[in-house]
């Protein structure tokens, strides 16, 4: 990989975000939000077309909702690897395999929840792919509180199995 440093001013200014891209990537983000918080983006594409330049994908974690739930999950894998950790200070060990365990299986929840989300991107590329259009399929999973009904058009794997493939 080379260094940037190792880059012409117009291959940079080609390969990355300027300034001026990234202040219409944020008021986008906020017009989608606020949108959303209107309820106004209903998952399934209409006639106007200021609702259909707009998706909350990726943007779940800016909800009041996604960042209460991101803060409580964040939380309790703090509070299971400082307990772990206080633990081992207690009896006087030490055991970073076992720290390391804890966090990983204290963080799992959000690990599945981000293989459902790969999974799901995945689905609508094919979907897109295939048709070469948003089919209904697409539709009716396109909000992220719709999420969960992927199953309804793929096998997911469980927690374990997911764990074992990563």
């Amino acid at each position: 990989m080379l260094s940037t440093e190792d880059y012409t001013s117009e291959e940079i200014q080609k390969s990355w975000y300027g300034k001026a891209e990234l202040k219409s990537f944020k008021r986008d983000i906020l017009v989608t939000l606020q949108l959303n918080r209107a309820g106004k983006l209903v998952g399934v594409p209409n006639n106007d077309r200021e609702e259909q330049l707009h998706t909350m994908r990726g943007l779940e974690g800016r909800t009041r909702e996604g960042c209460a739930a991101k803060k409580a999950l964040k939380a309790s894998a703090q509070a299971a690897t400082l307990g772990e950790q206080s633990r081992q200070l207690a009896c006087g060990s030490r055991n970073a395999e076992l720290l390391a365990l804890v966090a990983q299986k204290a963080s799992s929840e959000s690990q599945h929840e981000a293989y459902i989300m790969g999974m799901y991107d995945e689905l609508v590329v094919q979907d897109e792919y295939a048709h070469g259009s948003t089919t209904i399929a697409h539709q009716k999973l396109s909000s992220p509180t719709s999420v969960i009904r992927l199953k309804d058009y793929v096998v997911l794997p469980t927690l374990s199995e997911a764990g074992q493939a990563a």
